[in-house]
This record gives structure tokens, sequence and C-alpha cells, in this order.
């Protein structure tokens, strides 16, 4: 494993040798005393790593600001300041079609209330009661697929 800042304990390449292939996954993050909380930003996969790979061979996260609000979503009161969570995360770019991105946001707990992914035609629900457990979802899939809802008593 290599740690750019052993102190903080967070891995930023680590390679396997299997029969000498060298197989190294490398992983960025917000750097300390900067403005943010020392997050993952990328994340790359031995493929993404040799010389040929096009730079978006790898997965890439976003954040909210620590005081952005939330989409008024799913529930969500406008408003609802998401406290620098989790906002996007983009997978690699595939040998043909574009990436997917998949977005988040949360409720005023952190749960984790609404997604949405490339080519989604609206927001996937999640559903809490008073006590925190998951009491509906509605999952909302790509353009003529159906929509799925669930919900509990």
């Amino acid at each position: 494993m290599t740690y750019q800042h052993p102190w903080l304990g967070q891995a930023t390449a680590g390679t396997v040798d299997p029969d000498g292939l060298a197989l190294t996954t490398s992983t960025t993050f917000e750097q300390p005393g900067a403005a943010g909380w020392l997050r993952r930003l990328t994340r790359t996969l031995p493929a993404g790593g040799v010389a040929v790979a096009p730079a978006t061979a790898k997965t890439t996260s976003t954040y909210y600001g620590d005081l952005e609000n939330a989409p008024a979503v799913c529930g969500i009161p406008s408003g609802t300041k998401q406290y620098g969570m989790a906002k996007s995360t983009t997978g690699p770019t595939p040998a043909s079609g574009g990436a997917i991105t998949t977005e988040y946001a949360y409720d005023a707990w952190g749960r984790a209330v609404a997604t949405k992914s490339t080519g989604d035609t609206d927001w996937s629900c999640t559903g809490y009661d008073a006590r925190g457990k998951v009491v509906s979802s509605k999952i909302v899939g790509g353009s003529g697929v159906a929509t799925i809802s669930s919900s509990t008593t």
C-alpha cells in the first residue's frame, strides 16, 4: 500500500502482483488543510492506470457544499442542507456510450432519500418512518421501463 499522508490512513495506491502483472488501484482524496473533508475524489482500477487508458477510466465523486441545499424531490423539504454529503458519482466511460452518473439527495437525518442515474426519467425515492425504518420505495428506470413501488406498514 502507498500513502500520500500515512498519518491519515488513506491508501492512495495498492498493488497486487499475480504472476508479475503489478496491478495497481489508485485513489485520490481531498487534501488536508484544503476546504474539503478528506473525502475520496477518484478511484482508478488497474485497467485505467495503463498508459493508453483514457482520462475517463476512473470513478469520480463530487460532494455538496457544507451549506448547499438538496433538490426538492422525494418529499425533501426545500432548503434541506446537505452538509458535504456525496452529491454524485460518475463511473468510467465505457467503450461505447457515455459514463453513468448517479446523483444523491438526503433528508435532515442524513439518510439517502433520493437517487437518480443517467437515463432515469425521475428520482427513485426511499421513505422512512419516525423510527428510521424504511416504509416505502419507488424505483424509477429509463424511458419505457416500469416504475416499481412498494410500501410497508
